[in-house]
């Protein structure tokens, strides 16, 4: 399922050369989450869990273009300064 959603919708646009993979030269937005959260406890079924369970309170970082937009609740902008 994740392939359809990653590098089959890469492909589907013409892009698979650029996005679709977690791989040096291609375009990365990523978000990472805290499993120790609430949300994710017992981990029973994930993909469960990240459809009914997930509210965004479980994210740790968010990483845009390679970027990191938002690490422990913090945001900041492209060139990493904290945004109020």
């Amino acid at each position: 399922m994740a392939a359809l959603a990653t590098t089959g919708s890469a492909r589907a646009l013409g892009m698979g050369d650029q996005i679709g993979k977690i791989a040096p030269g291609f375009e990365a937005d990523l978000v990472l989450l805290d499993l120790n959260h609430f949300n994710w406890l017992p981990m029973n079924d994930p993909v469960n869990q990240l459809i009914h369970t997930e509210d965004a309170t479980a994210v740790h970082t968010v990483i845009v273009g390679g970027d990191v937009v938002v690490r422990d609740g913090q945001c900041f902008n492209r060139r990493g300064q904290t945004e109020k």
